[in-house]
């Protein structure tokens, strides 16, 4: 007859009739009786061929649109942010509509082959969506044939593979993705690989090869290679085969908080949830805000990472609440409230962890990082000890001889007792504490300030911390002169000065913020001349004042950038390239030691 039907060998005898190598009384093929069976294809999952084979079944894969339905627009208005890479998707669609118009008139048929790079800022930033999206828009102008997409790891095509197997589970992948779109991730971690990560280069190179170029529509596929935006630029530029296919490169920039807002309500409702009347938008990236601020490790989930991260800990939470209460109602079991975004114990955990990774961040000072891994910067202690619990509100009042000093007799003490009321719950610090007394320690308005200040610290010691700073020698005897100082202030943190290797790191930082980088010949240079400086610090009867460590290091390329400005000026009017007004020179730096 007409129907098909598909026959399978069974392994235990079966008691249905039909288990006999029978099907409706006709015999396909001759078994035992009981040992075969048979279903029609309106009974049975038929899958493609090229899905069958083992390498290609565990790969994500997303079914093309319905093309009847399917309108780019609508598409774009669903996604949240992303606007770059809408306009982006955009600028293909009218080049595409365009190429078809002139062909239409010219009579040539060639087209540019659709190949695209997806440049990530962080994980979750929504590439998986918008390919769907490209998917569907190539589909509708008729450049791939169907509009599926099939997602690979760097891990899935390398996973199991030995020496001369990447290449051929590359081209499985491929047959599955025909018509469609293959949606490569982890293509930037090409750059500095193994033996297997490079055939898999290799492989690609050979890939966009074939595929890139001219071509008539539909093409065999779209190729989307995905990976974080500046390794994957470089990649491009490295490799013109794969680079030069690439029509159009898309920009993911991270979601703002209130984009992320909007995806975490979006969440909620597919999840069958509610948010109550009390978390709008506003609260919600309040929230966002909150969470993002404690989430930011390299490794801590991202983006839509994070909204999907947040949703499941308040689902675990709510369940936890009304649990308790006994809920029964609808609204009650489906509800989510503010408390339910919120971990008190787990949100001073993080932002301790926030606080610390502030003062890795600090080059050098590795004693005072054994000190509580903190204490260095007065701004990173107030972020640590309100994180720790041990401080009320955490916030950082700065002050220095004018601001606790007054100008009258009798005032200064309660100038000096209002700055520090203002720091109630929090840290005062005070810059240069030796300049309160002199050199020659008969500052009666500095001393009033002082016993004022000792009395303070001891009356509010379980709601203030105090940290007073300033060059070591002129501390130590502050410290001397003042024995009531020594029993309020009993912990003292004396800070190295920067090593030459310590000084170079800051000033790579400095340049990299301004976006110079130094010459072979004038990075050597500065390295001497920072040698010079920490050697003359050490000798004795050198006045550290003079050193300044970071900032003399800033000192030094102010002047540098001066004098690489009027040496650009000198050479006359042309047109500069970007590697001369990006690099500084030796000569640049003669001015900085001036």
């Amino acid at each position: 007859g007409n129907t098909t039907v598909v026959g399978i060998k069974l392994d235990e005898k079966r008691t249905s009739s039909d288990c006999d190598g029978k099907y409706q009384g006709e015999r396909f093929f001759r078994c035992s009786a009981g040992y075969g069976i048979y279903l029609s294809m309106d009974e049975v999952d038929v899958v493609p061929p090229e899905l069958a084979d083992e390498d290609v079944r565990g790969l994500a894969i997303s079914p093309a649109p319905d093309m009847e339905v399917f309108d780019l627009e609508k598409e774009f208005e669903e996604l949240v942010g992303l606007k770059e890479v809408k306009d982006g998707l955009r600028h293909t669609r009218n080049f595409i509509e365009v190429q078809r118009r002139r062909a239409a008139v010219t009579g040539d048929n060639a087209a540019r082959a659709v190949h695209v790079a997806f440049l990530l800022g962080g994980p979750g930033c929504g590439a998986t969506t918008a390919a769907r999206v490209l998917g569907g828009m190539l589909a509708k102008l008729g450049v791939v044939s169907k509009g599926h997409v099939v997602e690979a790891t760097r891990k899935e095509l390398l996973a199991g593979c030995n020496s001369g197997d990447v290449e051929p589970r590359l081209k499985k992948v491929v047959k599955a993705a025909e018509g469609g779109i293959m949606l490569l991730h982890d293509v930037d971690t090409l750059r500095e690989s193994d033996r297997l990560g490079d055939e898999l280069l290799t492989a690609l190179c050979k890939l966009f090869e074939t595929h890139g170029g001219a071509t008539e529509f539909p093409q065999p596929l779209c190729i989307a290679a995905c990976g974080k935006r500046g390794e994957l630029q470089k990649l491009l530029s490295e490799h013109p085969q794969i680079g030069g296919a690439i029509f159009s490169k898309l920009d993911f920039l991270d979601f703002a908080p209130a984009e992320m807002a909007q995806i975490l309500r979006r969440l909620v409702e597919d999840a069958k949830f509610r948010l109550s009347e009390e978390l709008t938008d506003e609260r919600l990236e309040v929230l966002v805000r909150r969470r993002q601020a404690v989430a930011s490790a390299g490794s801590a989930p991202k983006n839509v990472r994070l909204a999907k991260t947040m949703l499941e800990e308040a689902i675990n939470r709510q369940t936890d609440r009304v649990y308790t209460k006994q809920t029964l109602s609808l609204d009650g079991l489906t509800t989510l409230i503010e408390a339910d975004f919120t971990d008190k114990a787990q949100d001073e955990n993080e932002a301790a962890e926030a606080a610390l990774r502030k003062l890795d961040s600090i080059v050098g000072l590795a004693p005072v990082k054994d000190f509580v891994r903190s204490l260095y910067a007065a701004r990173v202690v107030a972020d640590l000890l309100k994180a720790l619990g041990l401080l009320r509100t955490g916030h950082l009042v700065e002050a220095d001889r004018s601001a606790l000093v007054a100008g009258y007799s009798g005032q200064t003490a309660l100038k000096t007792k209002a700055v520090v009321e203002t720091a109630m719950g929090g840290v005062l610090f005070i810059d240069e504490a030796y300049a309160l007394v002199g050199e020659d320690g008969k500052d009666s308005f500095g001393r009033e300030a002082l016993d004022t200040l000792i009395k303070l610290v001891e009356d509010y010691r379980s709601d203030l911390v105090v940290i007073i700073a300033g060059y070591s020698r002129e501390m130590k005897k502050l410290l001397e002169t003042n024995p009531g100082l020594q029993s309020r202030f009993p912990t003292t943190l004396e800070f190295d000065d920067y090593s030459p290797e310590e000084l170079l790191q800051i000033a790579d930082q400095m340049l990299l913020q301004d976006i110079l980088v130094l010459s072979p010949a004038a990075g050597d240079k500065l390295r001497r001349i920072l040698q010079e400086l920490s050697g003359a610090a050490a000798r004795p009867g050198f006045d550290p004042r003079a050193n300044g460590n970071g900032r003399a290091v800033r000192n030094i390329l102010e002047r540098a950038k001066r004098s690489q400005a009027v040496r650009l000026q000198r050479l006359g009017t042309g047109r500069r390239s970007q590697e001369e007004l990006t690099t500084l020179l030796p000569e640049d730096l003669d001015a900085g030691l001036n």
